[in-house]
């Protein structure tokens, strides 16, 4: 009878080889298989637990191997693992074990040297053979077959943070104390993990890693709290890069994203020239993923606070926003969500809202930024609505492009314009608040 192959990618995918296939003797099995004598029964039984633990071990080798050359922030290459569908055949292979009555302590140990030898080569491959093996040996501990929520793994001021990361098996909890913890190499998650500091002024993780200090690479959910995340150094790179994996940030303080080139003010909101994935930026969303802010700060990054493209949707409430030299958000592509009792301060444009983005911007206060408080353009559609926006260099909203949407009940003042139509822009502007000026005609004629 043949068993299931262990699957350990995202469907559609198998490691290389079938991990176990149990067909009763065979040629190849020792003689002693073929006698009736207890001693034969157990060394039968012993022949079959090694072999299976190979074959699980070969089968990760040629998985990672797939890694080599590969980046977690190109857009092609193999697909990253399920940690999900990763466990869940890891149980299989768990239940292998009982039915062929192997030693589960002894398997695990020899398991666990097999995983830990592997060598991969690159960044991506190391960190997914990490994660493989991790969750592989959770499930292998887990005896009773159900699933867990993962450890609470505490560190010292002082412990390899890189590492303590890379080992966390899916849902772990790892708890950091106040002080400074330092990394070079971006920490890569592809599971579910949740870290929680002391305070985003005492716990603090500065990073001086090209491309991203934090990079969400697979279908994770990654939870933030109470702590501080700065990029540091010469090297570019951004804060926060999601590919498709979501981020939940509680009371967090995300700051230091650094361009290759710092954008130079022009004309324009200059989010036509952002490529999310240059680095710059406190948070970077490229396709579907979801970000929710609670209370955080994202302040002083080169190029965006926030940069949303493809699909992703951005919710923030009550969340500052300062110093960014682009945006303090840009919502490209399809983006959508919302902004709510927040603070969009000292940045180039408070809000760039582009593409066919439609989010919700409510409640906010919308002050003293570089060139607009808000640009919308292209085919946008948000609503703005009871925002408090003043001394926003000359002009509080504008519109422009084909974009609509409706802008209402807003405050503007300290600006030489409340709301600007420009171009083909036809929102639906109502209140007497910010007043409208409505240039479409002159730039037609121009």
């Amino acid at each position: 009878m043949v068993v299931a192959a262990l699957a350990l990618v995202v469907p559609g995918g198998l490691l290389a080889g079938q991990v176990f296939t149990g067909s009763g003797a065979s040629a190849q099995e020792p003689s002693s298989a073929r006698t009736d004598s207890q001693q034969a029964h157990q060394e039968l039984v012993e022949y079959r637990c090694r072999g299976l633990g190979r074959r699980l071990g070969s089968s990760v080798q040629a998985y990672v191997g797939q890694f080599t050359d590969a980046s977690a922030t190109s857009r092609k290459g193999p697909s990253l693992p399920s940690v999900p569908n990763l466990r869940s055949q890891a149980a299989e292979v768990r239940a292998e074990v009982a039915r062929l009555g192997c030693d589960p302590d002894a398997f695990l140990k020899r398991t666990r040297q097999t995983l830990h030898a592997i060598d991969p080569e690159g960044m991506l491959a190391s960190t997914v053979a990490h994660v493989v093996s991790a969750n592989v040996l959770d499930v292998l501990a887990n005896r009773s077959g159900g699933p867990t929520d993962g450890p609470r793994v505490v560190m010292s001021l002082g412990d390899d943070l890189a590492a303590a990361v890379a080992d966390l098996p899916a849902g772990a909890t790892l708890v950091l104390p106040p002080g400074r913890f330092q990394v070079d190499q971006p920490l890569v998650l592809l599971q579910d993990t949740r870290i929680v500091g002391s305070g985003a002024g005492r716990t603090r993780i500065h990073s001086t890693a090209r491309g991203a200090a934090i990079l969400v690479a697979g279908r994770a959910d990654l939870q933030l709290v109470h702590l501080g995340l700065r990029h540091v150094g010469d090297a570019p790179g951004s804060v926060l890069v999601l590919r498709g994996g979501n981020a939940e940030l509680d009371a967090v303080h995300l700051s230091g994203g650094r361009a290759a080139t710092r954008p130079q003010p022009q004309g324009g909101s200059g989010a036509d020239r952002i490529n999310p994935l240059r680095g710059g930026s406190g948070v970077v969303l490229a396709g579907a993923e979801e970000l929710t802010v609670r209370r955080g700060r994202i302040t002083g990054n080169d190029v965006a606070g926030v940069v949303a493209a493809g699909s992703a949707q951005v919710s923030l409430r009550h969340a500052t926003l300062s110093g960014n030299g682009t945006c303090g958000i840009c919502w490209l592509g399809m983006t959508h969500g919302s902004l709510r009792q927040s603070r969009l301060r000292g940045n180039g444009v408070g809000l760039v809202i582009g593409g066919k983005a439609h989010p919700e911007v409510v409640g906010n206060e919308i002050a003293a930024n570089d060139r607009a408080g808000a640009v919308v353009q292209a085919h946008a559609h948000p609503t703005v609505r009871g925002n408090r926006m003043r001394d926003n260099d000359k002009v509080a909203v504008v519109f422009t492009g084909h974009s609509r949407g409706t802008v209402s009940a807003n405050s503007c003042s300290g600006a030489d314009f409340g709301v600007v139509l420009d171009g083909n822009a036809d929102p639906d502007a109502q209140g007497a608040g910010c007043p409208v000026h409505d240039q479409r005609r002159t730039s037609a004629h121009q």
